[in-house]
């Protein structure tokens, strides 16, 4: 007696193949997101080391502030718009990878020049990218 797998052979191969391309479809997929969130975070922190550069740019800038009559709310404005001016000119890219407006560049630096206040951390597809603080006036 002889069993004829021809009609389980036709079934099952078509159904293999289906298997093995929707796995590799699905780590394709997986792969793409893990490339996608290594960019990010490469992004993620070449723009936080430039709103370090530009605090430090600020700070140096400071003394010429004061020289022009600057103090209090005045001075600090001066110094949060300079930075943030920095940061909007030299990484646009980045702050337009994340969506980030020039509003939000100057709460982020404001916090690192003045310290944290209240503070609502931002992510992106679950990747942290910096923080915005709500405004704490003027100290």
């Amino acid at each position: 007696m002889d069993v004829d797998l021809t009609p389980l052979v036709e079934v099952s191969v078509p159904l293999f193949f289906a298997v093995v391309s929707a796995l590799g479809a699905w780590a394709a997929r997986w792969f793409v997101r893990k490339l996608k969130l290594d960019g990010d975070e490469t992004v993620r922190l070449y723009l936080l080391d430039v709103l370090d550069t530009a605090v430090e740019f600020a700070e140096k800038r400071t003394t010429a502030y004061i020289d022009r009559g600057l103090s209090g709310a005045h001075l600090r404005n001066a110094k949060v718009a300079a930075a943030a001016g920095y940061v909007v000119e030299q990484v646009p890219d980045a702050l337009a990878h994340f969506n980030l407006t020039r509003e939000s560049v100057r709460r982020m630096v404001d916090a690192r020049l003045y310290g944290p206040a209240q503070t609502n951390e931002l992510f992106k597809d679950g990747v942290f990218i910096g923080s915005v603080t709500e405004d704490r006036g003027t100290s």
